[in-house]
């Protein structure tokens, strides 16, 4: 099978096998792997709560590491912790059915009382996503009603994990009547957890491309 790599993307051509009252055929599908490039396209931010009022945040998009997660100190301060991934120039034409898609992330052996934890899963509800700039770019904005929730398994360090299954959320972006091929678009992580002490932390692309966090789309 030839395997076709344009910059930091790879497109390859795949079958699958399908039965349908009765019948088989093989449905033709193709598989990209997005992978984040750009400083700018991935990062973290920190929100801040003290006594159930907001009180400060924060922004990152230069740190080595993503993280997700919820810390309560136990004396009024509740810290949630949100991650972004932006993904650009995604060559799926409007309208394309997706048959599955993933996030994969190489986590970077920090984390805290995660395991079993769940994250959610989005996207950013728009036609073509910019980098996030600040943290109401992350926090205020409009996410697709389709998510996921993942549950964070045991992990080792500098390993790749796929995520839950994200077909409903990227199929719900590309079927925006504004998408276009080779649009952009970001992905919105956040603590699905808030019960528990916890936080877990993955590679950016700042800590270098062979790091990279990607995503993993097949579509007809």
């Amino acid at each position: 099978m030839q395997l076709s790599k344009i910059g930091s993307k790879i497109c390859r051509p795949i079958a699958r096998k399908v039965d349908g009252s009765g019948e088989s055929a093989l449905v033709s599908l193709t598989e990209i792997t997005e992978v984040i490039a750009a400083s700018s396209d991935d990062g973290f931010i920190r929100e801040e709560f003290y006594y159930g009022s907001p009180s400060t945040t924060a922004f990152t998009s230069t740190n080595d590491e993503m993280k997700v997660g919820h810390e309560d100190n136990g004396m009024g301060l509740v810290k949630y912790f949100w991650s972004f991934l932006r993904f650009t120039t995604i060559d799926i034409p409007q309208g394309s059915t997706i048959a599955s898609a993933k996030i994969q992330m190489k986590y970077s052996g920090f984390q805290s009382n995660s395991v079993g934890e769940t994250i959610k899963i989005s996207a950013e509800d728009i036609d073509d996503a910019t980098a996030p700039t600040n943290t109401s770019d992350v926090i205020d904005a409009t996410l697709t009603a389709a998510n996921a929730t993942w549950a964070i398994p045991s992990m080792t360090t500098n390993v790749y994990y796929d995520s839950e299954d994200i077909t409903s959320v990227i199929q719900e972006i590309v079927n925006r009547a504004g998408w276009t091929a080779n649009n952009d678009i970001n992905i919105i992580l956040h603590s699905a957890s808030t019960s528990a002490d916890w936080y877990a932390r993955w590679w950016s692309h700042n800590k270098g491309a062979a790091h990279a966090p990607k995503m993993v789309i097949n579509y007809s």
